[in-house]
């Protein structure tokens, strides 16, 4: 994990530091479609599993510099349930993640691959059903590999549409995968030969 952090902060350096045509500082907000599976989620000594598909959104903030840049985000994966007569269990996952994105444009399009890390907080609920009053959870933060990738289309030079595919790589009893579309806003854009353009 050491050694991924570095690879971060060197990158993050090097793309603050070079001069390349075409740079851009964005803001993006996205949602769609999130399909959580947990396996192995221990109450009572009795372990349950949920699967289900939920509503998932994000906020990224970037810094493109020509085919490479970097991503930041905090993202909602959603909540999903599974209920029996006896209980009903809720897993609620939250994070923030960092990623390094390449992207290749032509015209108006551009396709783009990313990877990168997330730091999840998991929040699990259990509630008795005939006392809803009765409620256990657990917190636990846990951390894993994320990667996606996708095409944006340019409206204008402020406003372009993203469709995105992404998938969390954890432990092998959790599985998430999530297909968005959003909208990108770009604060700033720089060009090395005319200058900062707002």
């Amino acid at each position: 994990m050491k050694t991924l952090k570095n690879y971060f902060f060197l990158t993050i350096i090097t793309l603050l530091s070079t001069q390349y045509a075409n740079s851009q500082i964005y803001l993006g907000v996205s949602g769609g479609l999130g399909f959580i599976e947990h396996k192995n989620i221990e109450f009572f000594q009795q372990s349950y599993k949920v699967k289900g598909t939920t509503f998932a959104h994000k906020v990224t903030f970037g810094y493109q510099k020509s085919f490479i840049g970097i991503e930041l985000g905090y993202r909602t994966l959603g909540n999903v349930s599974e209920q029996t007569s006896i209980y009903v269990l809720n897993v609620v996952k939250k994070g923030w993640e960092a990623s390094i994105r390449g992207k290749y444009s032509f015209g108006n399009m551009s396709f783009f691959g990313k990877a990168g890390v997330i730091f999840l907080s998991n929040r699990n609920y259990y509630t008795l059903a005939y006392n809803q009053k009765n409620t256990f959870y657990r917190n636990h933060l846990s951390r894993g590999v994320l990667w996606g990738f996708g095409g944006e289309i340019a409206l204008s030079k402020k406003l372009a549409l993203r469709l995105e595919y992404e998938s969390i790589a954890q432990k092998a009893e959790i599985s998430y995968n999530a297909i968005t579309i959003g909208s990108i806003f770009t604060l700033k854009s720089m060009d090395k030969n005319k200058g900062l353009n707002r």
